[in-house]
C-alpha cells in the first residue's frame, strides 16, 4: 500500500467453525492474524473474479442469446453454468434462463445430473 492509499476497515460475522479453521491456520503460522487472513482471502477472491472489471449488460432477445449459447456450448465442453455464458457475453441471467428453457424443449440441452 503507498503512502497516499487510503485503508478501510471492514467487518464481518463467521460461524463457530469457520473462526476454529482459521484460526488453525493462523495457529499453524500461515497468516499473521485474523486481519492478515481475511485480506488476503478478500485479494483472492478480487482476482479470482477479475478484480474491478466492468461488465457492460447487453440486452438481448431469448433467439439471440439461444445463438450464443450454442456457440458457447460448441466452444466449452462439460458443466457449464447459465451464469458463465451470462458472464462471457455481458447479458442478463433472464434471457439466458428462458433460452435454456426452450434449447431444453427442443433437444438441443439438457440439465446437468
Amino acid at each position: 500500500m503507498t503512502a497516499q492509499e487510503l485503508s478501510y476497515q471492514v467487518s464481518s460475522k463467521v460461524s463457530k467453525s469457520t473462526y476454529i479453521k482459521i484460526k488453525r491456520l493462523i495457529d499453524a503460522g500461515m497468516f499473521l492474524n485474523f486481519s492478515d487472513f481475511t485480506r488476503k482471502a478478500i485479494e483472492d477472491k478480487l482476482e479470482n473474479l477479475g478484480e474491478t472489471e466492468i461488465i457492460s449488460i447487453k440486452e438481448t432477445s431469448a433467439q439471440e442469446a439461444k445463438k450464443m449459447i450454442e456457440e458457447y456450448l460448441n466452444q466449452h465442453q462439460g458443466l457449464v453454468y447459465p451464469s458463465d455464458i451470462a458472464n462471457h457475453y455481458g447479458l442478463e441471467l433472464e434471457p439466458v434462463f428462458e433460452a435454456i428453457k426452450q434449447l431444453k424443449a427442443e433437444g438441443k440441452v439438457k440439465e446437468a445430473e
